[in-house]
């Protein structure tokens, strides 16, 4: 009913005689000596005696229950618990007891009562005790058990004798056998001897001397064979200052482990292919190169670029193109030996390392196969495509000793190889260096001049060969660098295109084309239109329309002014961005040309798909035109009544000579471009032409063209 006492002299009712003066005494000694409280109940249940060491102890005060029931001075809840207990006792004459808690001062306290009747069996002994302490305790415990019996990770506690004294349900569930039978069995009984000795006692050994051993490791289910890479802590478990045991904890990191390999994968090797990425094939060669070195042999380094590889991706789509990056990488692999390596180290560019080579021919005769073998078709979803490859090489010990240098002459070999018409292999030399050295220095200059917007425009005019006058111009661009110098174009739009500048080149051309053209109407001088020159790289560009149209908007440029000139490979390649951009590009009102038109590429019904209305001859079949050349007039005729029958304006580019102004001039209506007429006009001198009388150097009379 109370807390239990120090030391006070026991409180008693008056009472008849009892048992002789020393039995009284032992008994006293016994009641003092207790750490519980006393209570002697009589046979209606009433306290006729009791022991406190302080007052603070008890939950009521003495006369509130000397000689009343405790269940009539203690709350209802508790007052009947104790009835029971009390109705028990008597009926059983054995122990009873009960467990109830108080609201005291400093608050809710638990207590434990314990009764017996007493020998007389007339009196009932009452000890109870505060086991608030234990109650605590035992909740600890359950919270503690819940927790090891709910987490996921594998716990056991394994003695000093090398037995298991607990397993939670995660490592029962491991092992698949029951938690109690696994208590007391030794840890060789249950994971065999062979795991013991492979480690664990080493581990179970550390961790009794003092060590906290932590490691990772793969754990086989004994049942299922299923494997799982677990992180394991040995932990020493102490008592006091000895250990007594070890608490061996087990989390499953097996998928993290596995995303850890797969980032690891992911960044060594690629995820298309499977094969080893750039970040590898440095320590792929540098292996290459001390095998070399050590064996004293020869290796080489190819670089490999897949020729067209990027029309097969615009035109039958990236999952085509990843279809033919795949089955290209597996053809490859195919013929190399199993010491060579093949590594993929950009979209369409691969790296292949020939170890141990015999002789320098050797890598000649791989650059063959591979070649022969991209040649054959891909099948890619019922569509047939033909790639071709450029491959560059370079060879250790005769071009190089270090890696990086092998990868850049390799490099260096492959963009002369594509360069000087593709499907072909070069080894590297050293005048290709200042070849690449070159190409990087107009890449730089390039990129600073477009920035800086110091390219200038010129203008070829565009003549009608009946009066003479110039109705239009092409704009073209010119370069010159403060330190490189005149650079030609042939050589900067190539390079532009190569290195993704063109777009960039592309804008700046028409932006330059829009202004002048906007000058010449303000000056009321303007011809007819200002050609300029697209490449694909814009054309197809989602952004292109738009942007287009907003220079237009800015200037106030009339849309049938400019007109834009795109190559015959545009109009073969078909592409679905391509088409749609032309499409609201004509339909703004802008002029569609075909440049170079008759190298044979696009066909009839190719040009009828796209909005085209003007086509230029290709100054070749111009240029072929002599006296004497029949055959060669015969080819012109012919370009010029295919581009008749398609109801095209008609534009002869490369005249050179009066004979071939001649033959154009009879065709009547055909427009005439070419050095014939003189260089291509400064902007200056392009006005001054348009201000005066657009009339070109009178032209010579016919001579009998045919």
């Amino acid at each position: 009913m109370t807390r239990p006492p120090t030391s006070e002299e026991g409180k008693t009712m008056p009472q008849g005689q009892g048992a002789g003066a020393m039995d009284r005494a032992a008994m006293e000694a016994v009641i003092e000596a207790l750490p519980d409280l006393f209570f002697l109940l009589d046979g209606d249940g009433s306290v006729v005696r009791y022991r406190a060491g302080q007052a603070s102890y008890l939950y009521t005060a003495p006369e509130t229950f000397l000689g009343v029931r405790p269940e009539d001075v203690l709350p209802d809840r508790v007052a009947t618990t104790f009835k029971t207990t009390i109705e028990r006792c008597k009926a059983s004459g054995k122990l009873e007891s009960c467990e109830y808690q108080l609201q005291m001062a400093e608050g809710p306290v638990w207590f434990e009562a314990r009764l017996k009747v007493a020998p007389d069996a007339q009196h009932i002994v009452c000890l109870i005790r505060d086991i608030s302490p234990h109650r605590r305790a035992l909740a600890r415990l359950e919270i503690y058990e819940s927790a090891v019996s709910s987490t996921r990770d594998q716990l056991a506690v394994i003695g000093a004798d090398y037995r298991y004294l607990m397993i939670n349900a995660a490592y029962a569930a491991f092992l698949d056998l029951p938690e109690a039978s696994v208590r007391g069995m030794r840890v060789d009984e249950v994971l065999g001897e062979e795991r013991l000795n492979g480690g664990i006692r080493k581990r179970l050994e550390q961790c009794l001397a003092g060590e906290t051993v932590c490691f990772q490791e793969w754990r086989e289910k004994p049942a299922t064979g299923e494997r799982l890479y677990v992180n394991v802590l040995y932990t020493p478990l102490r008592h006091g200052d000895a250990i007594t045991g070890v608490v061996v904890s087990g989390h499953d990191i097996t998928s993290l482990h596995e995303a850890r390999r797969k980032l690891e994968s992911l960044a060594h090797y690629d995820a298309l292919t499977g094969l080893p990425n750039r970040a590898v094939i440095d320590s792929l060669l540098d292996g290459s190169l001390k095998r070399a070195r050590r064996g004293q042999h020869r290796l080489a380094v190819m670089f490999i670029d897949l020729d067209r590889f990027k029309e097969v991706n615009d035109t039958l789509g990236h999952a085509a193109g990843d279809a033919l990056l795949v089955e290209a990488s597996r053809r490859m692999s195919a013929l190399l030996r199993d010491t060579d390596a093949l590594a993929r180290v950009g979209g369409d560019e691969f790296v292949v390392i020939l170890d141990n080579l015999a002789e320098t021919r050797s890598a000649s005769t791989v650059a063959g196969k591979l070649m022969q073998r991209l040649l054959e078709p891909f099948d890619l979803d019922g569509h047939q495509a033909t790639i071709s490859c450029s491959i560059g090489i370079s060879i250790y010990p005769d071009d190089a000793s270090d890696r990086s240098q092998l990868l850049r002459f390799a490099d260096t070999a492959m963009y002369r190889a594509k360069t000087q018409g593709r499907n072909d292999w070069r080894f590297y030399t050293p005048d290709m260096t200042a070849s690449a050295t070159r190409h990087l220095n107009v890449v730089e200059a390039l990129r600073r001049a477009l920035t800086l917007g110091v390219l200038t425009q010129v203008y070829h005019p565009l003549i009608d060969l009946g009066s003479g006058a110039c109705v239009a111009f092409e704009a073209l661009a010119r370069w010159h660098d403060p330190d490189l110098g005149d650079i030609a174009p042939s050589e900067f739009i190539g390079i532009a295109e190569q290195s993704g500048l063109v777009r960039q080149l592309d804008l700046w051309s028409m932006r330059m084309a829009c202004e002048r053209m906007r000058d010449w109407l303000d000056d009321g001088i303007a011809p007819d239109y200002i050609s300029v020159n697209f490449s694909e790289a814009s054309l197809s560009h989602a952004g292109f329309y738009d942007e287009l149209k907003a220079i237009l908007s800015l200037l106030d440029i009339p849309a049938n002014r400019l007109q834009l000139e795109m190559t015959e490979g545009v109009v073969l390649r078909n592409d679905t961005a391509t088409i749609r951009n032309l499409q609201r590009i004509a339909a703004l009102g802008l002029r569609l040309a075909v440049d170079n038109f008759g190298t044979g590429y696009a066909a009839l019904s190719q040009l009828r798909a796209v909005p085209v209305k003007t086509l230029k001859i290709d100054g070749s079949f111009i240029q072929s035109i002599s006296p004497d050349a029949d055959n060669d007039i015969v080819i012109a005729n012919t370009i010029i009544a295919m581009g008749e029958a398609l109801h095209m304006s008609l534009v002869a580019g490369g005249i050179e000579d009066a004979h071939q102004a001649d033959f154009v001039r009879a065709r009547k209506g055909i427009l005439g471009q070419g050095f014939f007429f003189g260089q291509p006009l400064s902007s200056d001198e392009a006005s001054n032409l348009m201000r005066e009388s657009r009339k070109m150097p009178l032209l010579p009379k016919a001579a009998s063209p045919r």
